[in-house]
């Protein structure tokens, strides 16, 4: 069952298994560094449903893409991009949204758009628990108010999918999904058994994603700005233009805040990143209806305004993104564009994804299966890579260690990691 998948070191923390088991079998428990998918083996009637929609095991791209994209004459394929029809640059019109979200605010307002409009009843999104300030918490959100509770990034575990069971029991029929790949990957291999879920969710919004970061990356951040998890009244991983800072508000009433890159960057190095997010391929969100990125371009960084990169990949969500004009404005661009920004990213998931797994079989861990694994290649990045993933190893057993390294250490690091990505330019130039 699905504890084997925990042990083998694959589990995602998508959370699918929890709104499938017929019997509330599986549930959760918070760790030190994240979530723990538990069985109540007196409930369990090994029934298999669990093990049948988690993507942490695997993904089978080819045959979910025949039935996401049918027969759709106008999606083009990409081997870094997946299925798609078309790749935009935009961001909301809407100038509170824009600046207080993580990049262009276009989530957010395609959400407000879709529900304004009955298109949909209701959103699965992710905000930060008020009772539990430093811990996600995914919710269905049935008004704008909600919608905009639970905008911007959140860089910490997020169980989204134990919600579905919420969709499922729901009076309620139609609703819009904001997740993760591995969320989304949870959700269409749900939908393949379970039609109700199928018909109920009308749209899947994907984020673009690089890694997850645990409760310890939280820490981190908390112990750089001198300040203790109790004294938190709120946090904002980013927001307040564009990239952002990190903002902490205390129960004292003071704020404290830390640029958003300065931070990020270590996280980038592996450091407080679940291993097994290092084994996964799909960077862009290629089973969503849209993928939504931040647009990391030398020319709109320096204008400090977010624009997000958007991909349409389904009739629906091509549809769907027309519709919105009056709320978000978008230009067509090529997809050549996305790519290179991404370059590194994508070379990271795609590209090396047998030097990963050989790491994780020097630990004895699982091996995901994909359907949509490219060559694989050596590049001067590849250098850094198996040591990416040993920061992941050792800060995920050892964090205590690592929150207590001083944030001037960790320029070294940050240093050499730039060399490296200016070595891997060079060679593409």
């Amino acid at each position: 069952m699905i504890d084997r998948v925990v042990k083998k070191n694959l589990c995602t923390n998508c959370g699918t298994c929890i709104s499938v088991c017929p019997f509330n079998a599986i549930f959760y428990e918070q760790k030190e560094n994240s979530f723990e998918i538990k069985v109540n083996w007196k409930k369990c009637r090994k029934c298999g449903l669990c093990l049948k929609v988690c993507p942490g095991l695997g993904v089978d791209f080819e045959n979910l893409n025949k039935e996401i994209f049918k027969k759709d004459k106008k999606i083009k394929y990409n081997p870094n991009l997946g299925n798609f029809r078309n790749c935009y640059l935009g961001y909301s019109r809407d100038r509170d949204i824009r600046f207080q979200c993580s990049s262009g605010g276009t989530i957010t307002s395609i959400l407000i758009y879709l529900l304004k409009n009955k298109i949909i009843d209701g959103a699965l999104v992710t905000t930060m628990d008020f009772q539990k300030p430093l811990i996600s918490k995914p919710f269905i959100a049935y008004t704008e108010e909600e919608i905009i509770e639970a905008r911007g990034s959140k860089y910490t575990p997020v169980l989204l999918n134990q919600c579905l069971k919420e969709i499922i029991k729901s009076k309620k029929k139609k609703f819009a999904v904001v997740g993760l790949p591995c969320h989304i990957q949870g959700i269409r291999k749900f939908q393949k058994i379970n039609p109700a879920l199928r018909k109920k969710i009308k749209i899947c919004l994907g984020l673009v994603c690089g890694q997850e970061v645990n409760f310890s990356g939280t820490k981190f951040i908390l112990r750089q700005l001198r300040t203790k998890s109790d004294e938190v009244k709120k946090i904002e991983y980013r927001g307040d233009s564009w990239p952002g800072d990190i903002a902490v508000f205390k129960k004292n009433g003071k704020v404290k805040r830390f640029p958003f890159p300065e931070i990020f960057r270590i996280f980038t190095m592996g450091f407080f990143t679940p291993e097994r997010c290092f084994l996964c391929t799909d960077f862009t969100n290629e089973l969503a209806d849209i993928s939504f990125g931040d647009a990391w371009i030398p020319k709109l960084i320096k204008r400090k305004q977010g624009v997000n990169f958007i991909i349409t990949r389904t009739k629906l969500g091509q549809e769907l993104l027309e519709k919105t004009r009056k709320s978000i404005y978008f230009k067509n661009i090529d997809p050549g564009l996305v790519i290179k920004t991404y370059n590194i990213r994508l070379f990271c998931k795609k590209r090396s994804h047998k030097l990963f797994t050989t790491m994780a079989n020097l630990f004895k861990w699982g091996i995901p299966k994909y359907s949509n694994q490219a060559k694989s290649q050596v590049k001067p990045v590849s250098i850094s890579l198996p040591i990416f993933y040993l920061n992941s190893y050792f800060s995920n057993r050892y964090s205590k260690f690592f929150l207590r390294i001083p944030l001037i250490f960790w320029n070294l690091p940050i240093l050499l990691t730039r060399k490296i990505l200016d070595l891997y330019k060079r060679s593409k130039s």
